[in-house]
């Protein structure tokens, strides 16, 4: 990455005056159908144009890396702070390079399989920790206060959110992103309020998806290393298969020729 890459840079807290404008969503229904049909029709006030040199391959991570600038700017000031980021798929790997962009000091990425871990170093975590094998190593701490200032929950499993109260420092922020498959968990309420964390949610995004395409056409964030592979629309039924397959992938590119 270049100089640009690394130079912290402001993600202010958003307000939001208006509903979002962007009507997809990742859940099982969606809110509106998506782009697997003959004919799409999209409002003038949902396209962005891009230059001919950017990658198209690029520019489809500028609605996960929009879901992470989000929830980095619900964290609020990020620059000197300790940050861990649970959940290594798309839109955990981008947070962890967008808490970079505003300032984080320490990053820390964390998963169950290894291959998403080696990407999360190379978008810039410190450290990377497989929590199905060496969760010990983020709780030696246990009971000292906590390592961590904010973490930035991607993972959508409920044990992260155990994980992270452990953890946390007394007066830590937690940013819920990931979707819980039920929306219904257990939560340790008497921590939550003794060691007074701030638990506070984030869903989707709204300005910062033009945020994130400005990122993308700029250079600013590379999102090459998540890409892991573009196969045909002729073979989609194999490129689903393999995107499943979180050993090996992070996310897998159907190209529409």
């Amino acid at each position: 990455m270049g100089e640009a890459a690394r130079c912290p840079v402001q993600i202010s807290h958003l307000k939001i005056d208006s509903p979002s404008r962007w009507g997809a969503s990742a859940k099982a229904l969606a809110l509106m159908a998506g782009a697997r049909r003959r004919g799409l029709v999209v409002r003038a006030d949902q396209c962005i144009p891009v230059p001919d040199s950017v990658s198209l391959r690029a520019v489809t991570c500028a609605e996960p890396l929009a879901v992470a600038i989000h929830g980095v700017r619900r964290a609020g000031d990020l620059l000197g702070k300790r940050i861990l980021v649970t959940g290594s798929g798309p839109v955990g790997l981008l947070c962890v390079r967008t808490a970079c962009l505003a300032g984080a000091i320490d990053v820390c990425a964390t998963d169950i399989f290894d291959r998403p871990l080696q990407i999360a170093r190379t978008m810039g975590a410190a450290r990377a920790v497989n929590v199905s094998n060496d969760a010990e190593a983020l709780t030696l701490n246990d009971g000292l206060g906590g390592d961590f200032d904010v973490a930035l929950e991607a993972s959508g499993a409920p044990s992260a959110l155990g994980l992270i109260f452990r953890v946390l420092k007394r007066g830590g922020r937690v940013v819920q992103l990931g979707m819980f498959p039920s929306g219904e968990i257990p939560l340790s309420v008497n921590k939550l309020q003794s060691r007074e964390f701030d638990l506070v949610g984030s869903f989707r995004f709204h300005e910062e998806f033009k945020m994130a395409v400005a990122m993308l056409v700029a250079g600013t964030v590379d999102v090459t290393p998540i890409l892991s592979a573009e196969i045909p629309l002729a073979k989609a039924d194999s490129a689903f298969a393999i995107a499943g397959d979180r050993t090996r992938t992070v996310k897998v590119h159907l190209a529409i020729s």
